[in-house]
């Protein structure tokens, strides 16, 4: 196969095959005139724009009826479906799942994976056990003292019931 050339004003030739600029995956929508400073919300940084509640939506009030809009952050549940769908898979399913993800993860910063393996264990304690493993990172001591209290036999949490995986991703955060 031949490559075609092309001739730029200056009298120089490039291939046409190869690419004149690399593109960025820098998203504008991610920054602001600050820079790289995130602009959404909610984040874990400090300084960046939280929400502002004299730009909410009013609510109506027709008649008996107050209209508002709904908060769906209340009640909300991002882990039940994930686990489901990670005991459906078979083991070298999960395998690949894990370490794809713990590859990615391993480029964030340390509060980022821990904060992600508190979602992996919401979801499904072999689930977080598995990326946290591919991370590097030993969770053992946490979910022993989580899973067993102080007491070492209780399966919830001593002062709140709360079961051992939701409590274990209080502790890592």
């Amino acid at each position: 196969m031949h490559d075609r050339y092309t001739f730029a004003i200056d009298g120089k030739t490039t291939s046409s095959n190869t690419p004149s600029s690399t593109a960025s995956f820098a998203s504008p929508l991610l920054t602001t005139a600050d820079g790289a400073a995130p602009n959404y919300s909610p984040n874990s940084i400090a300084t960046a724009p939280k929400p502002d509640a004299s730009f909410a939506d009013p609510t109506w009030k027709l008649g008996e009826t107050i209209i508002d809009r709904y908060d769906s952050a209340v009640d909300h549940d991002d882990f039940t479906q994930a686990g489901n769908l990670f005991r459906m898979f078979d083991n070298p399913h999960r395998e690949r799942l894990t370490k794809r993800i713990a590859g990615v993860l391993k480029q964030a910063r340390t509060e980022v994976q821990m904060r992600q393996l508190c979602h992996f264990f919401r979801a499904d304690e072999d689930y977080g056990s598995r990326v946290a493993k591919h991370l590097g990172i030993d969770v053992s001591s946490v979910l022993g003292d989580a899973k067993y209290g102080a007491g070492g036999t209780s399966p919830a949490h001593p002062a709140t019931g709360a079961s051992a995986v939701a409590t274990a991703g209080k502790v890592l955060t």
